[in-house]
């Protein structure tokens, strides 16, 4: 028995194989659909998984300053030090800038 799930999948499979079949370039097209056919066909995702199992997980911050000199480091630490005082001073930044544009149209 098949669901009206299965019956659009059919469908719309149908309907792209007639739009491969009634191109012009139906035959480039077909051996493009053939590659993509064979790649992922043959893929494993638990083939990928295993080969990582067993290595070190490092976090973000230590693959990041991996190879990073002391200076690459002080500037990184400006950088969000800067960064931080920016996104504190934004509410700031709006409430100031409410009660200036709020002046103007009291004028």
């Amino acid at each position: 028995m098949i669901n009206s799930s299965q019956a659009e999948m059919i469908t719309v499979n149908n309907e792209t194989d007639q739009m491969i079949k009634g191109s012009e370039s139906s035959g480039k097209m077909q051996a493009l659909a053939d590659k993509i056919h064979d790649k992922t066909s043959k893929y494993d995702a638990n083939a990928v998984t295993d080969a990582y199992k067993g290595k070190e997980e490092i976090g973000f911050f230590k693959m990041v300053m991996r190879y990073a000199t002391f200076k690459d480091k002080f500037f990184f630490g400006i950088t969000v030090l800067a960064i931080f005082c920016y996104g504190g001073m934004r509410p700031v930044f709006s409430q100031q800038f409410g009660k200036v544009s709020g002046n103007v149209n009291d004028s």
